[in-house]
């Protein structure tokens, strides 16, 4: 069943959606759960899902956890379609639009062509601390599911990301099916939008051992976890690999091309068959 939008009326009735609409988004009614009403408030391809509060005189942004650790949040979302940003980067001029970027680690040749037909270039963006870029992803604090042996995406995500949540549910069925393996790199950057929840957020998960991290954030929520003392310095590593590489959001999926290029996407390709059957095999 569709979202229902909230009508004019309702939204002039209420200082918060009042606000939440004035610089145009439109919203859409998800309901009340835990005295709360739920609300999708979507503008363009941007979107975020708030929860007023009981009193009506406040609206918290954010992914609401049960007591049983259920995401409340993603169960309601699952009615909007294309929920998924499907971001397609490259110049795309008067040819067809690339679907993701694709360019090889380190140097190449003078004038070589990347592939949407401009000069590939020479290194990553904002260069690596160290090694290529596999190499500082594997030297990260991340989690992995999915079947060993199966071709392998990196996500860049931020635990309270909505885009990121979508994108992993999205993503889970050829991950139980043994098509796909995914490893997670938590991160925090919606800390300006979500009052300072995603940096405590994403320290909890990346204290959960690497087995449990992806199912934890996905499955079972990381309501009543605590930090470890090591957190901060593993936040801190995957922070600077964010900045090396250019992350402007979340999800970004990083994976090996057949032909030995990179892929990189922000968002999820729209064609999940013909992505998943772009990922290399491990070797």
């Amino acid at each position: 069943m569709p979202l229902k939008p909230i009508d004019a009326t309702a939204i002039a009735a209420s200082p918060v959606l009042t606000r939440l609409a004035s610089h145009g988004a439109k919203l859409y009614a998800l309901g009340t759960q835990h005295g709360m009403q739920g609300v999708f408030a979507r503008n363009g391809r941007f979107f975020q899902v708030f929860y007023v509060t009981p009193d009506g005189k406040a609206a918290v942004a954010g992914v609401m956890w049960n007591a049983a650790g259920r995401n409340v949040t993603l169960r309601q979302v699952r009615r909007v379609p294309d929920l998924v940003p499907q971001v397609k980067i490259g110049d795309v001029g008067d040819g067809p639009a690339t679907r993701h970027v694709a360019y090889r680690v380190g140097p190449s040749p003078a004038g070589a062509a990347g592939p949407t037909g401009q000069p590939a270039p020479a290194s990553l963006p904002g260069g690596l601390p160290k090694g290529t870029l596999f190499q500082a992803l594997a030297m990260s604090d991340h989690g992995t599911i999915g079947k060993a042996g199966a071709p392998r995406v990196w996500m860049m995500m931020d635990p309270l990301c909505s885009y990121s949540i979508a994108a992993m549910r999205r993503l889970m069925p050829d991950v139980e099916a043994g098509k796909l393996r995914v490893s997670v790199v938590p991160l925090s950057i919606l800390d300006y939008e979500d009052n300072g929840m995603s940096t405590p957020e994403a320290k909890i998960m990346l204290s959960q051992p690497a087995r449990q991290m992806a199912t934890d954030w996905i499955d079972r929520g990381l309501a009543g976890e605590q930090a470890s003392p090591g957190a901060s310095a593993k936040l801190v590593y995957n922070m600077s690999l964010a900045r090396a590489i250019d992350l402007k959001g979340t999800p970004m999926l990083i994976w090996h091309e057949p032909d030995g290029r990179v892929g990189r996407s922000n968002g999820l390709p729209s064609d999940l068959s013909s992505f998943v059957a772009s990922i290399r095999k491990p070797s």
